[in-house]
Parts: C-alpha cells; sequence; structure tokens
C-alpha cells in the first residue's frame, strides 16, 4: 500500500517527500501497524489514524494456535505446503468467517490467552521479524518519531457492531461480558454502574457499545497520542 501511494504521488504530480496515510477503525490499526513496522520507516511522512490506535495484533504464540485451527478446518495438516496451496480463496475466508464466530460466542479466546483475539482472531501479528513489537509499544518507544499524527475517534463506534446484536444482549449478558472483559464480577459491576449513571436510559447493548468503544477505540488513542507526543 505504501509503495503504491508513493507511485501514484509521483504519477498525479505530488511529493513523494510529503506522503499521508490515513485509515478509519479496521484501517486506523493497519496505520497504528505501519508506525510501528521497520520497513515501513521514512515511506510516510504524517498518519491520521482514525479509530483505531496501536493495541491491536496477536503474539506470535496466540497466532500460532489461530492458524493451527484454521488449517484443521480446512483439513490440511501444518506443514502441508502443498495442500494448502490448493485451498481456494473462498475455503480461506469461510474457514476465517467460522473461526472468528466461534471465538466471539464461546470464549474460546481464553484458549489464546489474549483478549485481542476475543474480538478479532486475525490480526497482525507481533513478535516477529516484520513486527517486532504490540504497534503502541514500538511508538512509544520511538518507532514513529518524527511523523506528524493527527488521531481521533467515533463517538460510538462500537454502535454499529452491536446494534444487529442488540437482543442477545440483556442484562445477563451484559454482566457476562464485563465480567469477562475486567477480570472478575464486582469489577464488570462497577464498569455498568459507572456507564449507567452517566445516562440511565441506555439498553444494556448501548452499554456494551459505549464500553466497547472506550475499551477498544477512545482509549488506545489517548494512549498513542501520549506514546507519540513524547518523540514529536
Amino acid at each position: 500500500v505504501l509503495y503504491e501511494a508513493l507511485s501514484h504521488s509521483m504519477l498525479f504530480g505530488g511529493d513523494a517527500g510529503n506522503v499521508t496515510i490515513a485509515g478509519e477503525s479496521a484501517g486506523g490499526m493497519s496505520v497504528g501497524t505501519l508506525m510501528a513496522l521497520p520497513e515501513a520507516r521514512g515511506l510516510f511522512h504524517q498518519a491520521v489514524p482514525q479509530s483505531g490506535a496501536g493495541h491491536n495484533g496477536v503474539s506470535a504464540e496466540t497466532a500460532s494456535h489461530i492458524a493451527l485451527d484454521t488449517l484443521a478446518r480446512l483439513g490440511v495438516a501444518p506443514g502441508d505446503a502443498a495442500a494448502l496451496a490448493a485451498v481456494t480463496s473462498e475455503q480461506l475466508l469461510a474457514a476465517q468467517a467460522a473461526l472468528t464466530a466461534e471465538v466471539m460466542t464461546s470464549g474460546k479466546a481464553d484458549l489464546y490467552g489474549d483478549l485481542n483475539a476475543t474480538v478479532m482472531p486475525f490480526q497482525p501479528v507481533y513478535s516477529t521479524p516484520v513486527l517486532p513489537q504490540r504497534p503502541i509499544d514500538a511508538i512509544r518507544a520511538g518507532s514513529a518519531a518524527g511523523i506528524n499524527v493527527l488521531i481521533g475517534t467515533t463517538m460510538e463506534e462500537s454502535l454499529v457492531f452491536v446494534v444487529a446484536m442488540q437482543a442477545m444482549f440483556g442484562d445477563d449478558k451484559l454482566h457476562e461480558l464485563t465480567t469477562s472483559l475486567f477480570g472478575d464480577e464486582a469489577h464488570g459491576n462497577a464498569v455498568i454502574e459507572a456507564y449507567r449513571s452517566a445516562r440511565t436510559d441506555k439498553a444494556p447493548h448501548e452499554t456494551v457499545a459505549a464500553i466497547e468503544t472506550d475499551r477498544m477505540f477512545r482509549v488506545p488513542a489517548v494512549r498513542l497520542a501520549d506514546a507519540q507526543v513524547a518523540h514529536n
């Protein structure tokens, strides 16, 4: 994508020395990841991660478990390159969708040991030569020093994800979710009380959306800004 941006910049008379990358939601997380990528250093000069920051990603260990589960769904043995090459894109996407649905509804992410994998099992993988650190940790260490950053979040980013599932979010599901997210029932209940005290007419799925918007988008954006301002 960056090389394409550079070539387009030159093709249309732009300045290849002044490239801005931008993205929203998963695109914003991709921008945050590029800010941490050693091989992307110097290819862009400004970044706009909207509703996406640097806390995304799964470790190489977690990704290995997810990859093994995906191969099992495809009927491919680990290391069988020929069988993997015969898998169609439709089969791969179907396996990915099925695994994602199972993880989100069954709590299987507890097996992976990574809360991020509960929401999106398929993410950039860190602790690898390509991406040595989780993006926020790399940015905090100066991986994007000198890059101008414009960052923000959509006010109700998570609402679009839960509104289609609002029927499943009664009070019992809300308490189950917050207990899982915040470690125990006491902390989960405290979070629900805090959000409901700000607006008492919220339906359970709206409270979930408000909590998840802050947890996944707003707070990570603030932390990325804090990490970056130390270097720029």
